[in-house]
């Protein structure tokens, strides 16, 4: 079993970090470093997250 969980645990690591990469370069394409940024790159990160990671699962 806890190989199975270190297995979730990589996988889901790198997901994290794709994603998160992706939607900051996006949302910086997008908006440019505003005092808004953070705000739309956390939001964005988010929902790409609920959205995508369960289909790279």
């Amino acid at each position: 079993m806890p190989k199975l969980l270190k297995k979730i645990a990589i996988v889901a690591s790198i997901i994290v970090t794709l994603v998160g990469s992706l939607t900051f370069v996006m949302t910086y394409q997008n908006i440019g470093f505003n005092d808004n940024f953070v705000r739309q790159w956390l939001s964005s990160l988010a929902l790409a997250a609920l959205s995508m990671a369960p289909i790279g699962f």
